[in-house]
């Protein structure tokens, strides 16, 4: 044999083994993402009102006129959130925005990782746009083209992620190691004999 075929073969025989290291690292790199579902914290639908002037929804006092709020609680005003119980005071659209009244003052960062479900739209609190208090309550705004129409019965959800119940983790399971790779090389045997043809 060729010394330039002996090292063709070990060549190859490298070329193999480095592949399979490389094959065998990427399928056990391979990581799985898990989403984090959103949990409902208020779950009611309302049937739009209007209050004569331009706004339309539901609230808690008398500014909309003809609405009804509809849940399978006790309670169809009040959602807990990390410990906290809020009072609804009302869900508004004045025509150019998107309201939702919680009674008291309340910061932004306080309702900041809700999501505000409503008429099929989602509406982070994170992404509001302006907030105004006044004496007993506090207005969350949305600025949106779309319009709540007096008479419709919509569904409105407000949302967490991972509240509510929480679910223990699963005991972690160690990453199996990669089968050892098998480095001998291979037995080579030479069956020329005759030195003048190396």
């Amino acid at each position: 044999m060729k010394i330039s075929s002996l090292l063709c073969v070990l060549s190859l025989f490298l070329m193999a083994s480095i592949y399979a290291i490389g094959g065998s690292t990427a399928a056990y790199a391979q990581a799985s993402t898990v989403e984090v579902p959103l949990t409902s914290l208020w779950d009611v639908d309302i049937t739009v009102g209007s209050s004569g002037n331009g706004i339309t929804g539901w609230d808690a006092g008398n500014i909309v006129q003809n609405d009804d709020i509809m849940c399978d609680t006790s309670s169809c005003t009040t959602f807990t959130h990390d410990g906290t119980t809020y009072t609804v005071n009302g869900v508004y659209d004045d025509g150019s925005a998107y309201m939702f009244g919680i009674k008291g003052s309340i910061a932004k960062s306080e309702v900041g990782d809700l999501v505000l479900h409503l008429d099929g739209k989602e509406l982070a609190f994170e992404d509001v746009e302006r907030t105004f208090s006044i004496t007993s309550y506090t207005l969350f705004f949305w600025y949106i083209d779309d319009r709540l129409a007096a008479g419709d019965t919509i569904s409105v959800q407000i949302k967490a992620p991972g509240s509510s119940t929480p679910t223990p983790e699963p005991p972690s399971t160690p990453t199996p190691e990669p089968p050892p790779l098998d480095m001998t090389p291979p037995v080579i045997t030479i069956l020329d004999n005759d030195p003048t043809s190396i």
